[in-house]
């Protein structure tokens, strides 16, 4: 396949493995470039050619790459309108400052992920909506249900999903989950406040590996660090 036409097939939003449906709520393996790995049939989805400022990833699947997982939690949300449900609630007008802050800050100092993981809450949505906004680019997005309050567990299973052609992912999700995978993941304890960022490195060549053990934690910000 010539590199034109690998490109014109660069992503596919998943596929599911031959013959075999995900049960409901299970994290799906998340795969691109059509699915063109064995026993992985293609969704019948149109696939999207990405502009990526920083690196291609299509053509780094056979090496060693260094990793980073973002982990961010959704910005400030408004608990103003009871008749809603936690899962409804909007950001409020401080979360609607944090995140294209946030999205800048990522800007400044490189961080582009190439597939962004989500919540199908509507302060996730809103957080992720603003920030896309500031970006240069588009990244790969997927709204997940089970990301929805997701425990450490999920979190881990989602991020194993992940396939190996993209070395920048961030999940972007919610309290108390995003805090006790980070701490799992720093081996420490800390904190997660809104719109609060971790980000970590690894040089394992595959997603399926990653574990606190080989993770080295690189940055970790809030949006009150931004403007003290």
């Amino acid at each position: 396949v010539s590199r034109v036409g690998t490109l014109k097939v660069l992503f596919l939003l998943g596929s599911v493995s031959k013959g075999v449906k995900p049960s409901a709520g299970e994290p799906k393996t998340y795969v691109n470039r059509l699915g063109l790995q064995k026993g992985l049939t293609p969704l019948e989805t149109e696939p999207k050619l990405l502009n990526f400022p920083f690196r291609d990833p299509c053509f780094l699947e056979n090496a060693v790459m260094a990793r980073r997982l973002i982990l961010m939690r959704h910005a400030k949300s408004d608990w103003a309108n009871h008749s809603l449900s936690d899962h409804d609630r909007p950001l409020n007008e401080r979360g609607r400052r944090a995140a294209p802050m946030m999205a800048k800050h990522f800007l400044e100092n490189n961080l582009a992920p190439n597939v962004v993981l989500a919540s199908t809450a509507v302060r996730v949505r809103e957080t992720l909506a603003l920030m896309l906004a500031e970006w240069r680019y588009e990244p790969v997005v997927f709204y997940e249900q089970s990301l929805y309050l997701a425990s450490v567990e999920t979190l881990k299973a989602h991020v194993r999903g992940l396939h190996d052609s993209w070395t920048d992912a961030m999940i972007l999700g919610h309290n108390p989950g995003m805090t006790d995978f980070v701490s799992w993941l720093g081996s420490q304890s800390l904190e997660m406040p809104t719109a609060g960022v971790a980000v970590f490195a690894s040089n394992e060549d595959s997603w399926h590996g990653i574990a606190a053990r080989n993770l080295r934690l690189s940055a970790h910000w809030c949006p009150r660090d931004l403007t003290d």
